[in-house]
């Protein structure tokens, strides 16, 4: 199993010009917004449905303290893809513009909570 980073990017759908190739190039002038989590780990579950084989992912995330500028941006459920780091510098891309994660942030006192999910049939995710 990789050991992910404590570093990762979340980017809004309506911030993203194309995902192609596992490569997400954002709008031009778009920021890709980067948090920091202490304890990382996103497990989707396989979820085998009349539709057929499905990946589902619902889970809360502590992350470190947001900008406030950060904080109003996801301060509701939004569109958007994650870009999770491994130690090794390789990538995963979860969600997509036809399956995006929805995420907001829930502030807290020390830190935050990024609140994601995602329901898609694309395997692997990107």
């Amino acid at each position: 199993m990789k050991e992910f980073c404590s570093k990762f990017y979340i980017i809004p759908i309506t911030d993203i010009a194309s995902i192609a190739n596992n490569i997400v190039v954002p709008v031009d002038g778009a920021s890709v917004d980067t948090l920091f989590s202490e304890v990382l780990s996103i497990d989707p579950k396989p979820d085998n449905a009349d539709a057929g084989l499905s990946l589902s992912l619902s889970q809360d995330i502590i992350i470190d303290k947001v900008s406030s500028l950060v904080a109003s941006k996801y301060n509701y459920p939004r569109y958007c893809v994650l870009i999770i780091y491994y130690t090794d510098g390789t990538y995963t891309i979860y969600g997509s513009t036809d399956y995006p994660v929805v995420a907001y942030i829930t502030p807290g006192i020390q830190s935050d909570t990024l609140s994601v999910s995602l329901q898609t049939p694309v395997i692997p995710l990107i």
